[in-house]
Parts: structure tokens; sequence; C-alpha cells
């Protein structure tokens, strides 16, 4: 079983990418920065280096 403090780190990160995606997408200066939040959250969970 995991602890809460596990849990909440998880939320607050994919709470945290999808603000970035919100925010992102909503600017459009900004548009060409929404794959980064994808692709730390890949990086992050999946363990591979961005090789």
């Amino acid at each position: 079983m995991q602890s809460r403090f596990t849990q909440t780190r998880g939320l607050v990160f994919g709470g945290l990418m999808a603000a970035l995606i919100v925010v992102f997408s909503l600017v459009p200066v900004l548009s060409f920065l929404m794959p980064i939040p994808l692709v730390l959250a890949f990086v992050r969970y999946s363990g591979a280096p961005p090789c």
C-alpha cells in the first residue's frame, strides 16, 4: 500500500501538468510548448531516458 505522501505527489504532479497544457493551449504564442508536460510525464513515470 502506498503512503499518502506518494499519492499526493502524483496528484499534484498530474494537476500541474494538466494546468500547463491548458495554459499552453490558451495562449497562441506558447502553443509550441504543449508537448513539454507530456514528455515530462513520460520520462517521470516510464523511467526511460529521453535519448
